[in-house]
């Protein structure tokens, strides 16, 4: 299934935090594609011309320039049912993760707030680190509660090279549909998959500017 649309990205600090949107008109521009993600029942869209593939321990991944090379976006949706503290899954279990991994490399934790995107108000956090050659890397990590769980948004992508990533992310939460889950609040015995999959290291930088994932 394609789409046609112009995307045009407008960045902008709002109250804080980014807000984050993608303009679409009908017209012979710029295609974008249907994803259909089975294993977890949902669907959202990239722009034509990109390459996506599944992860059982990672979700949707989406590579936003080159197939098999970063930049790229991974989506993974926890479907509990269940209201989702973000805030206490980044203090608790992900910036300890960040910290443990990275030791010293890691240059900067921004503050935990919540960005607009798509207008959709999603909390999130910014990781800024050295990568193994002595290079600049972003992790971007958002969640969108409104579909009970959690949908994971993980961004990778360099600091002076960040459009192509947070181009896909505003298509993908603008397209993005999933049937609604079963009521928050309920249990089940069934075994639940992780609050967001670990996300794969980032490459270190080299000329040209991308590396390969396999062994990430």
């Amino acid at each position: 299934m394609k789409r046609t649309i112009c995307v045009c990205l407008i960045l902008a600090l709002l109250l804080g935090g980014l807000s984050l949107t993608a303009a679409f008109a009908e017209n012979d521009g710029t295609r974008v594609v249907l994803i259909k993600c089975e294993q977890q029942d949902f669907s959202t869209a990239c722009l034509e011309g990109l390459t996506w593939e599944w992860h059982d321990d990672l979700g949707v991944q989406i590579y936003t320039q080159e197939a098999g090379y970063n930049p790229y976006m991974l989506i993974y949706w926890n479907n509990t049912g269940e209201k989702f503290d973000a805030k206490k899954y980044v203090d608790e279990v992900f910036t300890p993760e960040m910290q443990q991994k990275y030791g010293e490399r890691l240059l900067e934790i921004e503050p935990y707030k919540t960005y607009t995107v798509q207008g959709v108000e999603m909390p999130g956090i910014k990781y800024r680190y050295v990568t193994g050659n002595g290079s600049e890397g972003i992790l971007f990590r958002l969640f969108d509660l409104r579909w009970g769980g959690n949908v994971c948004y993980t961004l990778r992508y360099y600091p002076d090279d960040p459009d192509d990533t947070l181009n896909a992310l505003a298509i993908a939460v603008h397209f993005f549909e999933a049937p609604r889950p079963r009521a928050w609040g309920t249990t089940t015995s069934a075994p639940r998959r992780p609050s967001c999959p670990p996300p794969p290291p980032i490459p270190a930088r080299s000329s040209p500017p991308r590396c390969p994932t396999a062994g990430w």
